[in-house]
């Protein structure tokens, strides 16, 4: 396993490479709210980061605005955050697809996000065609999305903005959404109705953790997100 800081200016950002890289695929996993603490050393960041690691996937970490060595101020808005995870996304795929074209890259991408991060990674929109997308959303704190919504205009039809655009409904969800059943953020119904609104459940699975809260402190949650999300990376990922 190696590591690389990736060059963006005022973001702290880190692809860490498996023994044996496959380089037709990247993940990207955004962190909780930098201005309660959040960073990239978040527990679950670094779970979903070994998970992927572990099914060859070059994986990209990094310190939102106000968190390590990033030098951005956190925003109010969610705006600049959103903006970051595309410049981040961006040079993480230069990376992996260095000295090819945009249009002629293949392979699958997993935008990912945890608590607030899921937020900025349902802001962006699906790769440029042949590339495939998918998103892991961990946890989205719904009560909040009054917060977000007027500028990023992430929830307004919740799911909308990645799927709508999706030119690739795939025979499998594209979209894995986590949540407990005892999260204090946003209400396990709230979700249920969130995801239903997306309109395509063949595009989205729900994972409820019964009495999982927003932190993942059960002592079996943890256990029961790595053995879904390698079940589902084991129908996505294209071998």
């Amino acid at each position: 396993m190696t590591a690389k800081l990736l060059q963006i200016p005022q973001i702290e950002a880190r692809i860490v490479f498996p023994s044996n890289p496959d380089r037709r695929k990247l993940a990207v996993i955004a962190h909780p709210w930098a201005r309660l603490g959040g960073s990239w050393d978040d527990r679950v960041v670094r779970h979903v980061l070994q998970i992927f690691l572990s099914v060859s996937v070059p994986t990209v970490i990094f310190n939102s605005r106000g968190a390590g060595e990033s030098t951005k101020s956190p925003s109010w808005t969610g705006r600049g955050e959103a903006d970051d995870y595309a410049e981040v996304l961006k040079a993480g795929m230069d990376e992996v697809w260095s000295g090819t074209n945009q249009g002629s890259r293949t392979g699958e991408v997993f935008i990912c996000g945890y608590s607030h991060g899921a937020l900025l990674a349902l802001a962006q929109p699906p790769c440029s065609d042949p590339l495939r997308t998918f998103y892991v959303i961990i946890s989205p704190p719904l009560s909040y999305k009054w917060f977000l919504t007027p500028t990023l205009r992430l929830l307004p039809v919740p799911l909308s903005p990645p799927l709508s655009s999706h030119s690739q409904l795939l025979d499998r969800p594209t979209v894995l959404v986590f949540h407990g059943t005892s999260d204090m953020f946003a209400s396990i119904r709230a979700v249920r109705d969130w995801v239903r609104s997306a309109g395509n459940e063949s595009v989205v699975r729900l994972i409820e953790t019964v009495d999982g809260d927003h932190f993942w402190r059960s002592p079996d949650g943890l256990l029961m997100m790595d053995r879904d999300i390698r079940a589902w990376l084991a129908q996505s990922l294209d071998h």
